[in-house]
């Protein structure tokens, strides 16, 4: 074809346009995920931020309150106490309030009937996918 063609150079500008209209939405697409991001950090930093004010106030039991002073005092972090390098008894006590309480909450989880059709139903799922796969793909 001859780049003077009209319909060639019809089709170009539809293209272009089309390529600038992606464009177009893709930095809208951005710059509405980015608005979304900072929104969700300022809503943790704000869970956060009140989750740490009710266990200075001691909301939480004297053990989180210690553990938060300890924090606020830089002598710890939330991640060692959970991860279990702070051997601080506070700390320890605190470790086992978290796991009896995840205990409990999975207790309660294996009884919810919503919970065991989700399992049901994921069971099946990977039942099918492991049919479908074969004996080379398990």
């Amino acid at each position: 074809m001859d780049r003077n063609d009209p319909q060639l150079q019809a089709a170009v500008r539809r293209s272009n346009e089309a390529k600038k209209a992606a464009v177009a939405d893709i930095r809208a697409l951005t710059a509405s995920i980015k608005r979304s991001h900072a929104q969700f950090k300022a809503e943790a930093a704000g869970r956060r931020s009140e989750r740490e004010e009710a266990n200075r106030r001691g909301d939480n039991g004297p053990d989180v309150q210690r553990v938060q002073q300890r924090v606020d005092r830089g002598e710890t972090t939330w991640e060692a106490v959970r991860d279990g390098s702070d051997d601080h008894p506070s700390s320890i006590r605190v470790r086992q309030m978290i796991t009896a309480n995840l205990d409990q909450l999975s207790e309660a989880m294996a009884r919810d009937p919503e919970v065991l059709e989700q399992q049901r139903d994921l069971d099946a799922r990977n039942e099918e996918i492991d049919r479908l796969r074969g004996p080379e793909g398990r």
